[in-house]
């Protein structure tokens, strides 16, 4: 089931995350989209691996909900094509099922 932004927006505000008024959220909303541990995530961002953000200032990053959305279908699109499934859960994580 793929969701919109909206909907992707609306679950982050139900479980307490905070998303900006241009559809953006911090490292731990982003965390919550991509279903990986904050840490995971900074590792990722410094291999240059992780989902595109924008740095506002050292430290501070937010993650625009669609470019996370578009870089999480292309992880589950080449896992796909390399004989992995990954799936995009209701809470919107994902889990590694392969």
């Amino acid at each position: 089931m793929a969701l919109s932004v909206e909907q992707v927006e609306e679950r982050l505000k139900a479980g307490g995350h905070r998303v900006t008024i241009g559809q953006c959220t911090d490292i731990k909303g982003c965390a919550a989209i991509v279903g990986c541990s904050v840490r995971t995530l900074r590792a990722w961002n410094a291999a240059g691996d992780g989902p595109p953000c924008l740095e506002l200032s050292a430290g501070l990053k937010l993650y625009p909900l669609a470019a996370v959305m578009g870089w999480l279908a292309g992880r589950v699109a080449a896992a796909s094509a390399n004989g992995r499934a990954l799936q995009i859960t209701a809470d919107c994580g994902k889990r590694d099922v392969a």
